[in-house]
């Protein structure tokens, strides 16, 4: 299944010197980029177990509307343009005998296909045929697993079929790519499983990460939106303002001089919601967009830091004390 979840500028728009192409095989898509923005992204047939496309750097090397087929097995066989040529009405080529062109067979566009070119539906190549010029540069890539952000924030991942069976991956695969966006912790492990079971290409949403900031700094762990509540690590919260905290973990609860709350638990990691934050951290937030949110000490910052250390995960035994 082919989703595209892009803030999309207009082709129109982009400019010749800033436009590359990416295809991701096992995805089975192209994406024209303008910079580091994705413009359009159309599905395509790449080559067969037998006849795999390559991956690499390439560019773009010649172009060819209405172009002749040449059987690459005997140069002697030719088909003119028309219905019954394997190209299509359009040929990008970008090295050796590999190129990106239109297609006589349009049910193989999303499938492993060709003989390692890459196939496009006629209106699709055509597309990409008007924004990209001699030296475009073309990156091929080979990437099961896709992590992306919707255009309203939320980090989803997509798992699509090992076609040439060069990339496994398990749960730990997709944990560790979350990582970088603040919301593995949150990773539905069950969805997951049944992700990298199924490989449909499906979308799996995750969660929503916030940038939070503390005064003038921001701070290297994020808040996360998770369904309808907004949760912040406690740990990593307790040590950006050296606050010594303790956890009673039968009763998850969390205390501090400030106050107690309770917190989840998400992958051995103690979260506090957002509406409880000033109680256990004697800290106010407010949003500054919407995807960051300040947090301002009510204390003063001389009373509220403290060398008392903080506990790195959440102890599996510690009572609260009076």
């Amino acid at each position: 299944m082919l989703l595209c979840f892009f803030n999309f500028a207009s082709p129109a728009s982009a400019s010749a010197s800033d436009v590359h192409l990416l295809i991701n095989i096992p995805a089975h898509w192209v994406r024209l980029y303008r910079g580091n923005k994705a413009i359009v992204c159309f599905p395509v047939a790449v080559g067969k177990y037998t006849s795999q496309t390559p991956v690499g750097n390439f560019s773009v090397i010649d172009k060819e509307i209405n172009p002749t087929w040449i059987d690459p097995e005997d140069p002697s066989v030719r088909i003119a343009s028309g219905k019954g040529n394997p190209l299509g009405y359009r040929w990008i080529g970008i090295g050796g005998n590999y190129g990106i062109h239109g297609t006589n067979h349009p049910d193989s566009v999303g499938k492993y296909a060709s003989g390692g070119c890459i196939r496009m539906h006629e209106a699709n190549i055509e597309e990409i045929f008007r924004h990209v010029k001699l030296g475009t540069p073309v990156k091929i890539i080979y990437n099961r697993l896709v992590v992306e952000t919707t255009p309203t924030g939320v980090v989803d991942y997509y798992v699509y079929p090992d076609g040439y069976h060069r990339q496994p991956l398990s749960v730990a695969s997709i944990s560790n790519a979350l990582q970088k966006y603040g919301v593995a912790d949150f990773l539905d492990v069950q969805q997951a499983q049944k992700a990298l079971e199924e490989q449909t290409g499906d979308i799996n949403y995750v969660a929503y990460p916030i940038r939070l900031r503390l005064a003038d700094k921001v701070l290297p762990f994020k808040a996360v939106k998770y369904d309808t509540d907004i949760y912040l690590p406690a740990v990593a919260l307790a040590k950006s303002i050296n606050l010594p905290v303790e956890f009673d973990a039968a009763q998850k609860i969390i205390k501090s001089r400030f106050g107690t709350a309770h917190y989840i638990e998400k992958n051995g990691h103690a979260y506090i919601n957002l509406l409880d934050v000033l109680n256990v951290y004697d800290l106010e937030n407010e949003w500054n967009t919407k995807a960051e949110i300040v947090l301002t000490p009510l204390s003063n910052p001389a009373e509220t830091l403290s060398p008392a250390p903080v506990p790195e995960e959440i102890p599996p035994e510690n009572s609260l004390k009076g």
